[in-house]
């Protein structure tokens, strides 16, 4: 291996290794000694190398940078490696460069700056197919002279563990009621480039539509919970069917089992009243939604609490439309009263 610590004054030998990497034993003075040849004693103090989780996933890439802090810098320089089969390094770093084999990247201009620290960074690593260990070895050097006669040398480690996860695994989805809502729970574990899960709702079972979306947490190798809530119940007493449309980043996607659930209406009826506001002279339709049949009293009730209208009407179970006639009443604001047994349920409605 080209130990191309150069550029930093001729012989910066700075280096940074790998793991065990036998083939390489001649050229890393840099970090089994510290910047030797600049007469100084290396220490893992003051370099800082982020971007890399303690835990990664297998074939995925990952941005690092390498920061080296000391007193009196004026330029900088840097060495990383890895073992063969560990990943590969690439960079866009103007000042840096990756070995043919990309096992290695390293300065290969030296940057002169004489701010306190000096950040490598646009360097990417992408974890191997394979699971286990790798351990980064690297070193960064801040030469405290322009002509490189007199430097600061740090080296450290830094180990990671590769996880080849399976792709998604649902683990549970499941379907309760809360009063007229349906509460939607699902478990996966081991998510890989997962983008969202569409939840579908459909009334026969057959035909399915959208009725909301939940991103996905995209990588982990550990159990994630969802949940979603139903607001718009399409039927009561009867069932209405779920699935979890599961869909990548690539816009793959794979279905969930199916589940049901049957809500119950805890009301009697429900109540709608249109067109509101109504021109004076047209037809009021009142929707009445009756969970079984029984004797209505519709009662139509001025602001001012005078009765214009009053009459009993015969609810089937399911749904009733009733035509109410305005001719017969003057412009203004109303109450439309239900009465059904013990249960009343009042709407306002304008007459202009």
């Amino acid at each position: 291996m080209k130990r191309i610590l150069l550029s930093l004054f001729s012989t910066l030998c700075l280096a940074v290794i790998v793991i065990t990497l036998t083939s390489h034993a001649s050229s890393i003075t840099g970090y089994s000694g510290g910047c030797s040849c600049h007469g100084t004693t290396a220490s893992s103090t003051n370099l800082y190398l982020t971007g890399l989780p303690a835990n990664v996933i297998a074939g995925q890439q990952y941005p690092i940078s390498i920061t080296i802090a000391t007193t009196g810098g004026k330029k900088w320089g840097f060495d990383m490696t890895v073992p063969a089969g560990s990943g590969t390094f690439t960079t866009t770093n103007a000042n840096a460069a990756v070995t043919s084999t990309g096992l290695e990247v390293h300065h290969i201009n030296a940057p002169s700056s004489t701010a306190a620290s000096y950040t490598f960074s646009n360097i990417i690593w992408t974890a191997p197919t394979t699971a286990g260990t790798v351990t980064f070895k690297y070193a960064g050097v801040g030469a405290t002279s322009t002509s490189g006669s007199s430097a600061n040398g740090y080296k450290s480690t830094f180990t990671t563990t590769v996880s080849v996860p399976t792709p998604l695994h649902l683990i549970s989805f499941s379907a309760k009621a809360d009063g007229t809502n349906a509460v939607l729970n699902w478990v996966t574990d081991n998510e890989v480039n997962t983008s969202h899960f569409s939840i579908e709702k459909s009334v026969d079972g057959v035909v399915y539509v959208e009725i909301g979306v939940v991103n996905a947490k995209g990588n982990t190798t550990t159990q994630s919970n969802y949940s979603f809530v139903d607001t718009k119940p399409t039927a009561f007493n009867k069932p209405v069917y779920y699935r979890l449309k599961m869909v990548d980043n690539d816009g793959s996607a794979k279905y969930s089992n199916i589940v049901s659930i049957t809500l119950k209406n805890t009301k009697p009826f429900d109540l709608s009243v249109y067109p509101n506001p109504t021109k004076l002279g047209e037809t009021i339709k009142l929707k009445l939604n009756a969970t079984a049949e029984a004797q209505a009293k519709i009662i139509l009730i001025g602001y001012n609490g005078k009765i214009v209208s009053n009459k009993s009407i015969q609810l089937i179970n399911g749904s009733n439309l009733i035509d109410l006639n305005t001719k017969f009443v003057s412009a203004g604001n109303y109450i439309f009263l239900v009465n059904i047994g013990n249960e009343m349920m009042q709407v306002p409605v304008i007459i202009e």
